[in-house]
């Protein structure tokens, strides 16, 4: 059981390209810090001219998720997940009873993006074989999300009007489009933790060690500038989740918008640049305090829109300080280490140059010797 009270965070900055537009921030971000559940949501509204309302769309379904996750704690036992742990990517577009179905058309002729989702539907047969129960939760949990959102979504464009600027931009669209977002949450009880994403962005998870593993699957839907999204068609089955009920808890966890990941280059090849960034700021919470640190992101987000990705930022954190204080000293400790190894290697490298130049004098000298001993023998 883990039942300490961490730091929670949530904040949201409107990105460095909007800031002459005057568009507003279309990302959203929120948390829920209490004794016995702790959450934090992301959601990201989508930028081309299409999504006209994605920051209302990004606000509905981070306040309509945390609505129904801290229902869905209530009503679920924790048996469902002690003992249990499970990571699963995006859920094929089939009907649940067609387990291990066959591709309809052969593997050699689908194209490399049909090969790609073909592959990573028989990874989600795979990853929900012993954990039916818990599938079927998480899949009912999504429905409920999608189908409040769109019943908000609805709502609001009926209280709220689009205007005509607001139609001609959305075209033959359906209104969803307009309200187009992403969304990933983390949520933890003292029994259980789990974490669900649609579309992009990066939630990463921090152990003890300070080691930073992703444990929601990636879905290879996602890439470069296309995401999935609440907006998509079904996109119930394009959700991701993964969970633990076996006393696994992360030290940290870190939800960010793609604004900030896309600043720190491809996450895919160079995942550590990203790393640093996070490990700089559980550094900062340790030794500087929460108020200082929170102040100290408030004021780094703007500045890393406008030499990054310009894009909008979020970024929330559930972190357990009294855990990565041991993480803290122990990296320290590391880091020391791995400077004297360096150092080691580097002395070794100019002892082996030293010896190398020594053992050539010798060869040298003892060449002279031996000429110098030809020649004398000359003489006589």
């Amino acid at each position: 059981m883990d039942n300490k009270k961490g730091i929670a965070f949530a904040i949201s900055k409107v990105g460095a390209s909007h800031l002459p537009k005057g568009v507003p921030c279309q990302d959203y971000s929120l948390i829920v810090n209490e004794a016995n559940i702790q959450m934090i949501v992301v959601c990201d509204g989508h930028g081309s001219k299409t999504y006209v309302r994605s920051d209302v769309g990004s606000r509905l379904a981070a306040e309509i998720t945390k609505e129904v996750l801290l229902e869905a704690v209530r009503d679920t036992s924790s048996d469902l997940f002690l003992g249990k742990r499970g990571a699963v990517t995006a859920r094929p577009e089939l009907d649940d009873t067609m387990w291990g179905a066959t591709p309809n058309k052969p593997i050699e002729s689908m194209t490399e993006s049909e090969h790609m989702n073909y592959e990573q539907n028989q990874v989600f047969f795979k990853q929900v074989e012993d954990i039916r129960k818990q599938d079927k939760f998480f899949k009912q949990l999504f429905e409920k999300i999608y189908r409040q959102w769109v019943g908000a979504i609805r709502t609001d464009s009926e209280t709220h009007p689009l205007t005509e600027a607001e139609k001609t931009a959305l075209g033959n669209h359906r209104i969803e489009k307009a309200y187009g977002s992403t969304l990933m949450a983390f949520l933890k009880t003292p029994f259980y933790w789990f974490a669900f994403q649609i579309g992009d962005g990066r939630l990463i998870t921090v152990d003890r060690h300070l080691d930073m593993t992703q444990p929601v699957p990636w879905d290879c839907n996602c890439f470069q500038n296309y995401t999935t999204s609440l907006c998509n068609t079904n996109p119930v089955c394009l959700f991701r989740y993964a969970f633990d009920g076996t006393g696994n808890f992360p030290a940290a966890v870190f939800c960010c918008s793609d604004g900030i990941e896309d600043s720190y280059g491809d996450y895919e090849l160079k995942p550590d640049n990203l790393h640093r960034f996070y490990r700089g700021l559980l550094d900062q919470f340790v030794k500087v305090g929460e108020e200082t640190t929170l102040k100290n992101i408030e004021d780094f987000l703007p500045v890393l829109s406008e030499k990054g990705s310009r894009d909008d930022m979020s970024l929330a954190g559930i972190i357990n300080l009294d855990t990565l204080q041991d993480g803290l000293e122990e990296q320290e400790i590391r880091d020391k280490i791995s400077a004297l190894e360096s150092e080691l290697q580097k002395l070794q490298k100019q002892k082996t140059e030293v010896e190398a130049r020594v053992e050539r004098a010798y060869e040298v000298q003892k060449e002279l010797w031996e000429s110098k001993l030809v020649d004398n023998q000359k003489v006589i």
